[in-house]
């Protein structure tokens, strides 16, 4: 781990150990007293000021609950569970957006939450800016790297408008103490009341989209089905380097991000194979902490594609209509990537198409040759290629053939 750590910070991340002893040093001072592993939550934060006060309250209260047993001094002692915001925005972005953002880091630099260690990123100042071809990947992937070289055992992505249960840090600190080959864990989330009967309603058909989706993915066979928000992500720091950090996406960085960790655990030995004659496909679940994230149900313009976004398309597509609705894909969807899960090569539906595109035939072809006599090693490799991300192609094109 510590070369994986060491060729990280050289190669790939924002921030180095050095740039970072004084806040590590204060940091280390107060785990020593109560020898603890270090959690971090990271926050992304665009034109949030003054909404970040809930979200920070919610924090501080869950801190709060630890209690000495799990390693933490009881409150109202020092609680070092640090939190870094990652104030950010482009340098074309609304003089509004940058006075707030400035606000924001003015507030930050005085305000104390009881078990709260704070820190503030500045990507918003003159010179500071966001890369102009970077978004929110980029910010969580700043305040991920800084709170990795500050010493984090644990790392959870948070939002700017998100709520947590009280018990929220601490299951992050129990993870903390037994993830054994775990590098991740996703935390279930209910999106807080809307403020309209009709955002409501794009809310409750938004998740009831993405939890049915989840579920036809898993009975399809696939161990990518797992529903994420970014609030929901939590890794260990060697999960973190091992998948080459956080991604820059403009949008979708949490879903690229739990594939590549998703893959790391199927490599590692966290996934239940089942490759037989009568099953060919793989047992792979991710963990789940008990507990909730609450994040916001608003309509937003902050990424191109997530739920602020989805709520827009959804109010006003069905803005004439008494009933919102988020259909899924039809079921010949997960029925046609089912079946090629389970025959791949020999597979005659309407993915052909997509098999020819991706040049299956010789992706298969070189996966039996490197795994010539374990059908299980073979099964594994099939599903690295066949991610998440292939899937979604698959569907689409699947929806295309008719």
């Amino acid at each position: 781990m510590k070369d994986t750590l060491q060729k990280y910070f050289e190669k790939k991340s924002i921030y180095a150990p050095k740039d970072c002893d004084e806040v590590r040093e204060r940091l280390q001072k107060l785990l020593g007293v109560c020898s603890a592993p270090q959690v971090a939550v990271v926050i992304p934060v665009k034109n949030e000021y003054p909404g970040i006060k809930d979200t920070l309250l919610s924090l501080s209260a869950s801190a709060r609950r630890v209690s000495p047993g799990h390693g933490m001094p009881v409150a109202p002692s020092p609680n070092p569970f640090h939190v870094v915001c990652v104030v950010n925005c482009h340098e074309d972005d609304d003089g509004d957006v940058k006075q707030n953002n400035l606000q924001m880091l003015s507030f930050l630099s005085t305000c104390v939450y009881e078990s709260l260690f704070i820190s503030a990123l500045d990507l918003t100042s003159v010179g500071h800016y966001l890369p102009e071809k970077d978004g929110v990947g980029f910010a969580r992937k700043a305040g991920m790297d800084y709170a990795l070289a500050c010493g984090a055992d644990i790392i959870a992505c948070m939002d700017a408008d998100t709520l947590v249960a009280e018990n929220y840090v601490e299951e992050l600190v129990n993870f903390s103490h037994n993830h054994e080959k775990r590098k991740f864990a996703l935390i279930p989330f209910r999106h807080q009341k809307a403020a309209s009967e009709k955002l409501q309603q794009a809310i409750n058909a938004y998740e009831n989209y993405m939890l049915l989706h989840a579920e036809k993915l898993r009975e399809a066979g696939t161990p990518y089905w797992a529903p994420v928000l970014g609030p929901s992500l939590v890794c260990t720091a060697d999960g973190y380097v091992s998948c080459g950090g956080m991604n820059r996406s403009v949008s979708g960085e949490d879903f690229y991000f739990l594939q590549s960790l998703e893959k790391i655990e199927i490599l590692a030995g966290c996934a239940k194979n089942r490759a037989t004659s009568a099953n060919k496909s793989i047992d792979y679940s991710p963990h789940f902490l008990n507990t909730e994230v609450y994040p916001s149900a608003r309509i937003s313009d902050r990424v191109l594609f997530g739920t602020g976004p989805k709520l827009r398309q959804l109010t006003e597509i069905n803005d004439q209509q008494t009933k919102i609705e988020c259909p899924i894909y039809p079921d010949r969807c997960y029925e046609a990537v089912k079946e090629f899960i389970e025959k791949k090569e020999s597979c005659q539906n309407e993915l052909a198409g997509f098999m020819n595109k991706e040049n299956f035939l010789s992706v298969w072809n070189k996966i039996c040759a490197n795994n010539p006599s374990n059908p299980e090693s073979r099964e594994i490799a099939f599903h690295i290629w066949f991610d998440g991300l292939k899937i979604i192609r698959a569907i689409h094109a699947t929806q295309i053939t008719r």
